[in-house]
This record gives structure tokens, sequence and C-alpha cells, in this order.
């Protein structure tokens, strides 16, 4: 998964400069200064989006550098349990919980 992920959003230009574009503006907003200054170059963008993928299988254990930081800032997560995605069940559980909650 993880490397057909990298060479299909990296591999062709403009969605790595959508995703760059995005990530960094975000990670400059962070409250945490080694990741609002962290430059945002090709080779971190591309190792952050590898540890997205580890993450999002649970096959990453934290690695306690900069990544550990970026990803506990997509998930939202304040220094606790890092998870960057639920699982469709539980997605479709949340849905169903505000469409009950709008009518």
């Amino acid at each position: 998964h993880e490397e057909q992920l990298v060479q299909k959003v990296l591999g062709v230009q403009v969605p790595a400069r959508v995703l760059a574009h995005i990530l960094a503006s975000k990670f400059r907003r962070s409250p945490v200064p080694a990741v609002a200054e962290e430059p945002l170059t090709p080779a971190v963008l591309e190792a952050l989006l590898r540890h997205v993928v580890q993450q999002k299988f649970e096959q990453r254990l934290p690695s306690g550098d900069i990544f550990d930081e970026f990803l506990l800032l997509l998930s939202g997560e304040q220094r606790s349990l890092m998870e960057i995605s639920y699982t469709k069940q539980q997605q479709k559980q949340k849905q169903k919980q505000r469409n009950k909650s709008q009518d």
C-alpha cells in the first residue's frame, strides 16, 4: 500500500504540489515550534506520507522524531493515542448519529 500511494500521489506533479501546499499551510500554524519551523521538502513529504500509511494500517510505532509531531497534528490528537482515521464501521456509525441529530 505504502509504495503505491507514494507513487500515485507524489509521482504526479499536481497532486504532489497540492498536498505539499495544504500540509505546509497546516504545519505553519502548529503550536509546536518544531512542526511550524520544519521545512516541508520533497523528502520530508515522502517520508511523512509513508508514516501516514503505516499509521493508518496500525503498523507504525512512534519514531521519536518530527514525524510523531506531524501525525499528532494531522490526527487532531494532543499527545494521546495517535489514530488518523476511523474504521468504515465507525465512520458509518458517526454519520448515522449525525443524521439522527439533524432529524
